[in-house]
């Protein structure tokens, strides 16, 4: 039992350091975000916590939250200097300007009323505060119909997102968009994105990450100019 905890422990803190695509989606954040330390920063849908104790390596105050229990105790486990917290996005528990900044890593998709969860976290956020985030996009032409179909019932999607549709959202929630960025819009990265949601993005497609991730750095390095995408990032500013 007690090996198995220890390789628990290990999937929940490095799995997602051999996760292709989420790598590469958390460094864009990363990049947008620009962690400075002794930050106040918000994680909306932490999950298991790992980009939560990313944050918090880099000296910041970090505060995660997310609807799933089971998710949240493994989080506080893992790290226990970490204030985890069960809450949903449309009712974060905080007072309003408290966080300098927040992330969401693909969650906003998932919720009920994306509206709502928008204006929660404009709400918490202090004035010139910045809010980054990634959402499923689907909307690459090499994306099949069906495949969206499937998608969305096996990760729970309630809905998808273009650069316009999200941009009016944040929008009418107060913010003030300030970039955004679409990945995985090739035929290369869609391939190879479907290969992983085969595998539910689990060990097998771990195992092959010594070459997806390379091949999916230099696709994204030639495919510059990108109008849609397999996922999209957002940086958001409140005015």
């Amino acid at each position: 039992m007690a090996v198995l905890n220890v390789f628990k422990t290990m999937v929940y803190t490095y799995g997602q350091a051999v996760h292709a695509v989420r790598r590469m989606e958390l460094a864009k954040i990363r990049s947008y975000a620009d962690f400075k330390g002794h930050e106040t920063i918000l994680d909306v849908g932490c999950g298991k916590g790992f980009f939560s104790r990313y944050i918090h390596r880099r000296k910041n105050d970090v505060y995660g939250i997310d609807p799933s229990e089971e998710d949240i105790s493994i989080a506080k486990s893992v790290e226990p200097h970490i204030t985890f917290v069960v809450a949903s996005g449309e009712y974060l528990p905080y007072q309003h300007e408290y966080f300098d900044k927040a992330v969401s890593v693909c969650v906003l998709e998932h919720t009920r009323n994306d509206l709502k969860v928008l204006k929660e976290v404009y709400r918490v956020l202090k004035k010139k505060g910045v809010f980054v985030l990634s959402v499923d996009s689907l909307s690459s032409p090499y994306i099949s119909e069906e495949y969206i179909r499937v998608h969305r019932m096996r990760y729970k999607v309630n809905q998808l997102y273009t650069r316009e549709k999200l941009h009016d959202l944040l929008v009418e929630a107060g913010f003030e968009v300030l970039n955004t960025e679409y990945l995985f819009s090739s035929y290369v990265s869609s391939f190879l994105l479907r290969i992983g949601s085969f595998f539910h993005f689990g060990l097998v497609f771990a195992l092959i990450f010594p070459v997806v991730y390379p091949v999916l750095l230099v696709d994204d390095w030639l495919h510059t100019e990108k109008s849609n995408g397999f996922i999209l990032v957002v940086k958001a500013q409140k005015p």
